[in-house]
């Protein structure tokens, strides 16, 4: 059990730190636009994603959104909406959300921390981690409903899918 001195060296009041140590460490391109606020290119498999991490002080939060950069067509955005109800269904952490008005995707998550009196780095770098494999992972779903070949529930399900065991 740890004391009360170790576990304060293991938290820190401030998350944005944890995710700019984070990224420096993954070597991806990292601006700060403000102390309580990153956004990081992150480079995937099939394209690249735009993390955005935001402290929340007021209510003691990390916001956490992973964008794509992917045009969507306005008329497609009724099968985009669909496409993202049954991602959202799979998911394991986080949302996806189609804003209408703008026609950008992004996966988002807002990590609690009120009265935790910090946080972990394995917290937060665990968030980071599985938000962008679920991007990752979606990706291919999400650009063929772009390309307008919105894709049956059963193939979402399929692309959600965790695999299992080794080859």
């Amino acid at each position: 059990m740890q004391n009360e001195s170790q576990k304060n060296d293991t938290l820190t009041t401030d998350p944005i730190e944890l995710v700019s140590r984070f990224v420096t460490r993954q070597d991806w391109y990292l601006h700060r636009q403000r102390a309580d606020r990153l956004i990081a290119e992150v480079p995937g498999h099939w394209a690249h994603y735009h993390l955005s991490v935001v402290w929340q002080a007021e209510d003691q939060s990390l916001l956490v959104c992973c964008g794509f950069d992917l045009a969507l067509d306005p008329v497609r955005l009724r099968e985009m909406a669909l496409l993202v109800c049954q991602l959202n269904e799979q998911l394991w952490l986080g949302h996806f959300v189609l804003e209408t008005d703008t026609a950008n995707l992004h996966l988002r998550y807002r990590l609690a921390l009120r009265g935790a009196e910090g946080a972990a780095a394995e917290q937060v770098e665990d968030v980071v981690d599985v938000l962008l494999g679920q991007a990752e992972q979606a990706y291919p779903a999400i650009f063929a409903a772009a390309a307008g070949e919105a894709p049956l529930p059963p193939t979402t399900r399929l692309v959600m899918m965790q695999p299992q065991g080794e080859a």
